[in-house]
């Protein structure tokens, strides 16, 4: 009825293992192989993902080449041309139309300089066939200096003659006022026009000399106003001069007012005046135009200094049209494409002809803007427009303007994408290329996926190579249940039938021998009583572990003296070891406090190990039972403590039988687990006992634990552990 862990001699009923099913195998295997190859189609296509991944990188760079190409770098690169549509427009300002810096139209074109051209041609003939190379019309040309425009006086009157000879005596001799006084005489006679305006002018010196400022502005502003169109003998106009003098004189004025009066301000130049005297010097340049513009930057504050810088960009665009001419065989504006040249400072700049629309392009009348940009400004226009631009770091921008690299050169990459823009109006041709700068970090983001995914695929494989064994393990663990069961099946049947057969045999035997044998009719009432005995311990280990296995064990916790309980008990088995020779003894001290357990469980617990210590002892052998405290030295006042450790006392019968090898030591504790084969057994059990010590020990809180070598015996321990309100109880007593 306990575990048997030594063989004997051979059982009467055989066991038959149950056979295994070879079928599950194959089961296992049709499960397992769809997974492995969908576990090997997934790695495989997660290698294959590296091409996968530069192919859209390729796709996603050819799109973002092709975004900057149609839209972006054409706002990046192209000019503001001035006029590049209306070609009235053009003729307008060309002849002058506009009189403030802010219209002048290449003002807003900074360091980049245009220049609006049209063929020397023949009027009637196309533009193809024009004279080539072309005439400048903007800027305007600078005007060689004037011919002189020396005055003849055999011309005017006998009078006037007289009065104006007289007039020139005296302004070079220096008699101002008598030279004023003849001026203004020779100017009520109302002289001819060109003598006129150049009489004017003389008095207003005149009356500068004298000190009469009033009187000075007063002839300068009829000047201005009625011989705007007035020359002086060196052929050069004198409107722009006798303003200058207007504003210097205005100037002069609001000094001298400003020195009799403190808070007064000085005024600032009229803007008008300003804006006429440089709008003459740009749109009709001549030799004289900068010493004058050098005036009007001396009288006319931050205005004249607008007007000197517009006359610079002038310059450079004019000189720029006649370095291109030089240095190229200047092609006809129908060439598309765009040239790159050096610049006056050594800079290269690049070239290009960009027609005004709106007019037939082989008409006489066309013109054409040569539009310059500088290859710094060039640069720096496409890194602005670039840096706006998000893109992965693997990439990076290269970018060709008219086969000239503008950027940061990157031949070491390869060339993911490439787009072609510009060749259009105002914007030149242009190729932006995204290179791969940085493989590992494009497969940077592709590896952490194909980490995971590898990850999920071996997890998931795994997985089912790891269900499929523990499918196996389960299934046989259940062939060895089975195996067990049936084996308990027939141990239980053996087991039962003995008893019941002896009881039976022994009754038909007090039948017949009647009362006549009262010695041999005791004897077999003993036995009858012994067999009963082993039957309702065998019937109740199963029902006992029954109730273990399905949890419906109750267990009754109750201050229990332990020392009377293991006396009990070995008195009760006493007479069962003398039947076979064998000698209880018990070895334990006095118990000093009762014990929280459930007396009857424990009592059974220690049958079962007294029962299988006898069963495998042998003949002339002794069975010990122990039972230990721990050594505790408890004042009788002190307080019961729950951080303190659980102590635990030992319950343990130790035997001198064949004992146990290391191999089978925890197996024994397992349900229907017997040592040996069901042929060859000579102990009673049906592997039972170990199992239900191992319960009882563990409902208590503690553990049952073997100790054994072969052929040198067995202890068995129970380790039962013991509360602290129990031991401050005991010291409390």
């Amino acid at each position: 009825m306990n575990n048997e862990v030594v063989p004997g001699k051979r059982s009467c009923l055989p066991s038959r293992p149950t056979p295994r099913r070879p079928g599950f195998f194959w089961q296992g295997f049709l499960i397992v192989l769809p997974s492995a190859l969908l576990a090997a189609f997934g790695l495989y296509s997660l290698r294959q993902d590296r091409l996968l991944a530069e192919q859209q990188a390729a796709q996603m760079a050819q799109q973002l080449a092709e975004g900057l190409a149609r839209s972006v770098l054409p706002k990046a690169l192209r000019l503001s041309l001035p006029f590049d549509s209306l070609p009235a427009d053009v003729d307008r300002f060309v002849q002058g139309g506009w009189r403030r810096p802010t219209d002048e139209p290449l003002s807003s074109g900074g360091t980049f300089l245009v220049c609006l051209v049209k063929p020397t041609g023949v009027e009637g003939t196309p533009a193809t066939k024009a004279v080539w190379p072309p005439m400048l019309l903007y800027p305007p040309p600078v005007a060689p200096l004037p011919p002189p425009n020396p005055l003849d006086p055999e011309s005017l009157p006998p009078l006037l003659r007289s009065l104006w000879e007289q007039a020139s005596t005296n302004l070079h001799s220096g008699r101002f006022f008598e030279a004023a006084e003849t001026l203004q005489d020779f100017l009520s006679k109302r002289p001819p026009e060109v003598f006129e305006g150049i009489a004017r002018y003389r008095l207003a010196v005149c009356c500068l000399k004298k000190g009469d400022l009033p009187a000075a502005r007063t002839n300068l502003n009829v000047l201005v106003i009625r011989h705007s169109e007035a020359r002086g003998e060196s052929g050069l106009s004198l409107a722009p001069f006798a303003q200058l003098q207007i504003i210097e004189l205005d100037q002069q004025t609001s000094v001298r007012h400003a020195g009799t009066n403190a808070s007064a301000v000085p005024t600032s130049p009229d803007i008008a005046l300003v804006n006429e005297i440089g709008s003459y010097a740009l749109l009709q340049p001549s030799a004289s135009s900068p010493a004058l513009l050098d005036r009007l930057c001396a009288v006319g504050g931050e205005y004249g200094q607008t007007w000197r810088r517009l006359w610079t960009v002038h310059e450079r665009s004019r000189r720029f049209f006649d370095l291109f001419l030089a240095r190229t065989n200047a092609p006809m504006p129908d060439d598309p494409r765009s040239l790159w040249l050096q610049g006056e400072s050594g800079e290269r700049v690049l070239a290009r002809w960009v027609a005004v629309a709106e007019r037939a392009s082989d008409s006489p009348d066309q013109k054409y803007w040569l539009v310059v940009w500088p290859r710094n400004r060039l640069e720096q226009a496409l890194r602005v427009s670039l840096s706006s631009q998000v893109v992965p770091q693997y990439l990076s921008f290269g970018v060709e303007v008219a086969g000239v690299d503008m950027l940061d050169r990157q031949e070491a990459y390869p060339v993911l994408a490439t787009a072609s823009g510009g060749a259009v109006g105002a914007v030149p041709e242009f190729r932006v290329k995204l290179h791969l700068t940085d493989r590992d970090m494009l497969f940077a983001s592709l590896q952490a996926r194909r980490l995971w995914f590898g990850a999920l695929i071996t997890m998931a494989a795994s997985a089912v190579f790891v269900g499929f064994l523990t499918a196996w393990r389960a299934f046989s663990q259940q062939q060895q249940l089975a195996e067990m069961q049936g084996n308990f099946v027939s141990a239980v049947s053996h087991e039962l039938r003995a008893p019941i057969a002896s009881i039976r045999l022994m009754s038909e035997e007090l039948e017949d021998i009647g009362p006549m044998e009262p010695a041999k009719s005791k004897d077999y009432h003993h036995l009858i009583k012994q067999e009963c005995r082993r039957l309702s311990s065998l019937i109740e280990n199963v029902l006992d572990f029954a109730r273990h296995d399905q949890g419906r064990k109750e267990y009754k916790i109750v201050p229990t003296d332990m020392v009377a309980l293991v006396e009990e008990t070995v008195k009760v088995l006493q007479p069962c070891g003398l039947q076979r020779n064998i000698t209880l003894t018990a070895s334990f001290y006095e118990s000093p406090f009762p014990v929280e357990a459930d007396g009857r469980a424990i009592q059974q617990a220690l049958v079962n190990l007294i029962d299988n210590a006898i069963k495998h002892s042998p003949d002339g052998a002794t069975v010990t039972i122990g039972l230990e405290f721990p050594t505790v030295h408890l004042s009788r006042k002190r307080p019961p403590r729950e951080d303190v450790p659980l102590a635990h006392l030992r319950l343990w019968v130790e035997d001198h039988g064949d004992g146990i090898p290391p191999e089978d030591q925890e197996r024994v504790f397992e349900r229907f687990y017997r040592r040996g084969s069901e042929l060859r057994r000579e102990t009673q059990g049906i592997g039972l006992g170990l199992t239900i010590v191992r319960h009882v020990a563990e409902a208590h809180g503690g553990q049952v634990t073997v100790r054994s070598a072969v052929g040198q015996g067995s202890r068995f321990t129970m380790e039962l552990p013991i509360s602290n309100h129990a031991e401050s109880a005991s010291g409390d007593s």
